[in-house]
């Protein structure tokens, strides 16, 4: 994501107008706003904890008094708030059950695995579609084959939050098969842009 949208998303979640973004001159805003939270995360279609994300690597564009006093506020706002589902709840249940695949990577359960990896990319931080992630699971833990073209990541601001989702699975769901930790780095360096095998294996153990 480019700075400059994240400056244009920081300043949305602090409340701050055109007037103020333009000019800088944010000292002035004293109060606490937090109204403009959900509409900004709907309108730009991501987290709460990519908000939190986001102004965390942002704080520097802003004043000392915003730095201490506002930004704080609004990151705990975030954390506390419910995550904010923006596709219909309904169509996704209906895809779940809808979907099927049988599991010849490994022995974990189908199910367990969709649910895992529908949490982790699609609920909870909409990184990928749900048409997306089935497309991973299919051609990965059913029909063992590398993509001709790599799957999106939106929303990507830092890799080790994918890759720990990555390595979570392998390590607690597939509970770290012995000798196969680059089998299941293979899950993300080669089905998704961005990322190389080698160097997710060797962030698995770190």
């Amino acid at each position: 994501m480019e700075n400059s949208l994240k400056l244009e998303i920081s300043s949305a979640l602090l409340g701050l107008n055109e007037d103020f973004k333009k000019s800088h001159n944010i000292s002035t805003s004293k109060d606490v706003v937090f109204h403009y939270v959900r509409e900004v995360l709907k309108k730009y279609n991501i987290s709460s904890e990519i908000g939190i994300e986001i102004l965390k690597d942002m704080k520097g564009a802003y004043s000392p008094k915003m730095k201490e006093n506002i930004i704080p506020e609004i990151i705990n706002y975030l954390k506390e708030m419910v995550e904010v589902n923006f596709s219909d709840k309904n169509d996704r249940l209906t895809n779940s059950v809808e979907f099927r695949f049988q599991n010849n990577f490994d022995g974990v359960e189908s199910q367990k695995v969709l649910e895992y990896f529908q949490e982790n990319l699609v609920t909870k931080h909409n990184y990928i579609t749900m048409e997306k992630l089935h497309e991973f699971i299919k051609l990965a833990f059913e029909v063992n084959e590398i993509p001709e073209n790599k799957i999106g990541i939106n929303n990507l601001i830092n890799k080790q939050i994918i890759i720990r989702i990555f390595y979570k699975y392998y390590k607690e769901i597939a509970l770290k098969p012995s000798g196969e930790q680059k089998k299941y780095a293979r899950l993300l360096g080669e089905y998704f842009i961005g990322f190389k095998t080698d160097n997710v294996s060797t962030n698995f153990t770190k």
